[in-house]
C-alpha cells in the first residue's frame, strides 16, 4: 500500500518513527494533535478557576508535538488486534524523552475520554494536559497497522483515538502503573 497526497500533505503508510525534527512532522498530523488539545487554559488560575472572571475559551499552546511523542504513539498504535486497547507509560527518566507521559491507542467512542480522566483522577495520577485526536486507521486481519489517516466523513477504516496524556513531573510511579494495569479493562467497558 502506499501513500497518497491530500490536501494537506502525505497521508497513510508514512512511518511516524522516521521523523527526525519538527519540521519533518506532515501538518495534518501536528494539526489533528493540537486540535485535539486540553489543558490549562492561558485565562485559567491555578485552580482551575478564571484568573479575571472572564471566559475561558482561548486554549494556551497546546504541548509541542515532537518526533518523540508521534513516535512513541505509532509504536504503540503499530499492532493493535480488534477490539483490544494498547496503553503505555513513560517515566520522566524515559530515554526516549516523551516522559513522563501516558499513551493510549483504541476504538474511538462515547464516553472514552471521560473513562481516562476518572481513572486518572481516583488514581490519584495529577497529569497537565491531554490531546487525542481520532483518526482513520487501516489494519491487517492480524491488527497490524497498514496505514493512519486524518479522520473523514466516507471513512472506510476503523476509527481509532490515539490519546497522549502529559502527566505531571512529579507523577507516582505506583498510580500510574496501576493506570496501565486498569486501563484496557475499563476502556473494554465503555467499548460500543
Amino acid at each position: 500500500m502506499t501513500g497518497h497526497r491530500g490536501s494537506t500533505g502525505l497521508q497513510g503508510t508514512v512511518d511516524w518513527t522516521h521523523f527526525a525534527k519538527p519540521e519533518d512532522i506532515p501538518d495534518w498530523i501536528s494539526k489533528a494533535y493540537t486540535d485535539a488539545y486540553q489543558g490549562p487554559h492561558d485565562h485559567e488560575a491555578a485552580d482551575g478557576r478564571s484568573a479575571d472572571s472572564g471566559p475561558i475559551d482561548r486554549p494556551a499552546a497546546a504541548p509541542a508535538v515532537t518526533p518523540a511523542l508521534l513516535a512513541a504513539q505509532y509504536r504503540l498504535g503499530s499492532h493493535r488486534p480488534a477490539g483490544e486497547s494498547r496503553v503505555a507509560v513513560y517515566p520522566a527518566d524515559d530515554p526516549s524523552g516523551v516522559g513522563p507521559a501516558l499513551q493510549v491507542v483504541t476504538d474511538h467512542g462515547a464516553m472514552l475520554m471521560d473513562s481516562v480522566t476518572v481513572l486518572l483522577h481516583r488514581l490519584g495520577v495529577a497529569y497537565t494536559a491531554i490531546m487525542n485526536p481520532v483518526f482513520e486507521v487501516h489494519r491487517d486481519a492480524a491488527g497490524d497497522l497498514l496505514s493512519v489517516e486524518p479522520m473523514t466523513s466516507d471513512s472506510t477504516g476503523i476509527d481509532e483515538t490515539w490519546v497522549h496524556v502529559e502527566l505531571s513531573p512529579l507523577v507516582d510511579r505506583g498510580g500510574l502503573q496501576e493506570a496501565e494495569r486498569l486501563l484496557p479493562g475499563v476502556l473494554a467497558d465503555v467499548r460500543p
